[in-house]
């Protein structure tokens, strides 16, 4: 279970079963995605309780509720609407509204691409710095590491040990696009099961060094293979715990392009 609420406007916040600011588009285009759903098949108009677990609707597989801010008490009490999804039939799979009596089929590929999860709705945007701030970047790949030195804007250097060839307006940009690094999807969080990403200990690592407020911090991206959208799969830490996600296309191709980090076949 997960619950989602608006605080205010256009913002949106997981608060259940963890406490996590939202992505207001995720959010919109998962409403929009319940209300513009489609019915296939008119199954039956009448269904009475000891007919429901016949359709998996009693208990149900999965159930949506949209509930609206009550004008007496102001709780998120009202029901606006409700959809309980069942078994699968035929490449459909049977739902049933709250306020009817009948069953309904819709694609089941409109069922799976709901979220199941309240963090697939977590913000997307994951590092927040400006590009003068970075002191350095490492990437470490085929056991060996590579340093690039910021000495100033559009100017870089290798550290000593690491050689090649810096385009520095490029470079530049690279740390530009990490400092507003964002996901294109969510995938998975935990550590457990990085290795099915592609992601392990001798993937390509690309370490960010800051200098924020006198203080030198690291982040980390951990780059693994092609997700099914042919995005690039990458991992980082946030609040100690790992998330997986999807880079968008151009970071990947700004990482493989400049920094020489190449996306893992697995």
């Amino acid at each position: 279970s997960f619950t989602l609420r608006r605080t205010s406007n256009d913002v949106w916040r997981v608060i259940s079963p963890e406490d996590l600011p939202a992505d207001s588009a995720l959010v919109r285009e998962a409403i929009g995605s319940l209300s513009s759903m489609q019915i296939v098949q008119f199954v039956k108009s009448i269904v009475t309780d000891p007919d429901l677990p016949s359709y998996g609707l009693l208990p149900p597989a999965c159930e949506f509720a949209l509930r609206t801010r009550s004008k007496s008490s102001g709780q998120t009490n009202d029901l606006l609407a409700q959809l309980s999804f069942g078994c699968k039939t035929n490449g459909n799979i049977f739902v049933r509204r709250s306020d009817e009596s009948a069953v309904y089929a819709v694609k089941i590929m409109d069922y799976i691409n709901l979220p199941s999860h309240g963090w697939q709705f977590r913000d997307r945007r994951i590092w927040d710095f400006d590009e003068s701030l970075v002191l350095k970047l490492s990437i470490r790949q085929n056991g060996e590491l590579k340093e690039l030195l910021h000495q100033g804007t559009n100017q870089w250097s290798f550290a000593a040990g690491s050689q090649g060839v810096i385009n520095n307006f490029a470079v530049e940009e690279v740390a530009g696009t990490l400092g507003e690094l964002t996901a294109a999807w969510w995938t998975a969080k935990g550590a457990t099961n990085l290795a099915a990403y592609g992601i392990t200990p001798s993937s390509p690592r690309i370490s960010v060094s800051l200098n924020q407020n006198g203080t030198a911090k690291e982040l980390n991206l951990d780059l693994g293979g092609k997700a099914p959208s042919q995005l690039q799969y990458g991992a980082v830490s946030m609040e100690g715990e790992t998330w997986i996600f999807e880079l968008p296309a151009r970071t990947s191709e700004l990482i493989s392009t400049y920094l020489n980090a190449q996306t893992v076949q697995f």
